[in-house]
């Protein structure tokens, strides 16, 4: 039943991944053409304060800073790559990254794209997005009389370690604030403050709390890792049920100057739906209220 359970995702992700490149294909076909617009390759490097998805985070605060290199086409269509290390742990402080690609496109005030990410991370990873293992995505917004934006995001993600796929659905509205050329003839500053929503389905959920349980249990007995015995199994009350997941509000504060780039991000997530259900007990997240801090610098070749 599990072999025959993997074989159906491969196949669903194997689809979507040809879907997405002949979308892609046909929208780089009908986006305007600017003279002027090149390829481009971008390298960054990240912090946040601590690791949130949907709202939800490991008992323990991890900080954590992350390298990324994307690289993209004057056609709009990009390709990218990331590492996370942790700088809190004694051991294991590379924990894994991600690989994607995608199409962004813009016309007029309607704005969009499609990516497709493959996350890689150990079985000891602590992070909540760990129990994924690729998503697949789709975004659309439009400016209303440059006053306020509202956003769409769509996503299909496989879920690791035998787990069910998700559907996660992220509606929102955001307002850009621009001020051109504050300090120079060569940069701007913009605040974009936006409010979303995340609703779907949380097998993901399940999956994080039983690799959890499995990483306690080796680290308490290794030799269970190798004699069979299996940790209590968790699962999510209403797992493949749509719910809502958690209210976000968050505030970037974008600075360019030249081929520079510099992000701060105050985030703010409150947590609905939390409950686990285990063979012995049922949990619920430490805290529903997450307030965290992401900052970034970039350089485009």
């Amino acid at each position: 039943m599990l072999k025959s359970k993997d074989m159906f995702s491969k196949s669903v992700y194997s689809l979507f991944i040809l879907v997405f490149f002949s979308a892609s294909r046909l929208l780089a076909q009908h986006t305007d053409s600017v003279p002027d617009k090149k390829s481009k390759l971008t390298l960054g490097i990240g912090y946040s304060s601590n690791s949130v998805f949907l709202g939800r985070a490991d008992s323990i605060t991890i900080p954590l800073f992350n390298a990324s290199l994307t690289y993209t086409l004057k056609s709009g269509i990009f390709f990218n790559g990331s590492v996370n290390y942790i700088p809190s742990r004694e051991t294991n402080k590379l924990d894994g990254g991600s690989i994607g690609a995608g199409y962004d496109f813009e016309h007029n005030n309607l704005s969009g794209g499609l990516e497709i990410s493959k996350y890689l991370s150990s079985d000891n990873s602590t992070l909540v997005i760990a129990a994924l293992s690729a998503t697949i995505g789709a975004s659309l917004s439009y400016n209303i009389a440059d006053f306020i934006t509202p956003t769409m995001h769509a996503e299909f993600a496989l879920g690791k370690s035998g787990g069910g796929n998700d559907i996660i659905l992220t509606p929102g509205l955001t307002h850009d604030f621009s001020i051109d050329h504050p300090f120079s003839a060569h940069d701007n500053l913009s605040i974009n403050p936006g409010i979303f929503l995340n609703a779907g389905t949380q097998n993901f959920y399940s999956t994080y709390y039983l690799r959890k349980d499995k990483r306690t249990l080796r680290l308490k007995s290794p030799k269970n890792a190798t004699t069979g015995k299996k940790p209590a199994t968790a699962t999510s009350v209403n797992t493949s049920k749509l719910v809502l997941l958690d209210y976000e509000f968050i505030m970037p504060v974008n600075y360019t100057c030249g081929k520079f780039g510099f992000e701060l991000t105050p985030s703010y997530a409150r947590a609905v739906n939390t409950s686990i259900s285990s063979a012995s007990q049922t949990t619920s997240v430490d805290k529903t209220a997450v307030f965290y801090v992401s900052a970034g610098v970039t350089f485009t070749f």
